[in-house]
């Protein structure tokens, strides 16, 4: 699966390949959108992404590219993982969260 052209553009090649994959196998996942482009006042925050369980108006999960590394935030109880230097890292997060 590929990511629509002029998405993601905060994501290396090797970031949207791994997101595409991703999305390409997560039942229950509807979309996930980038937030990037909004402006948000975290300080070295350099991409946010949303995470929507399908059926679900609001994110589940954000995404945060936090200088070299990654982090999870989930919505429902502001939970917040520790920073991880790899995008699929806080993939498989989702996925054990999510039971998968």
């Amino acid at each position: 699966m590929a990511l629509p052209a002029g998405t993601f553009t905060g994501l290396d090649i090797a970031d949207r390949q791994t997101l595409a994959d991703w999305l390409e196998d997560a039942d229950g996942i509807d979309t996930v959108m980038d937030f990037s482009p909004r402006r948000w006042n975290v300080a070295g925050a350099r991409g946010i992404l949303g995470v929507f369980e399908a059926g679900r108006e609001i994110a589940t999960w954000l995404i945060v590219r936090e200088g070299s590394g990654w982090i999870l935030l989930r919505c429902r109880d502001g939970s917040i993982s520790n920073l991880t230097s790899r995008l699929a890292d806080v993939l498989r997060l989702i996925d054990r969260q999510r039971g998968g």
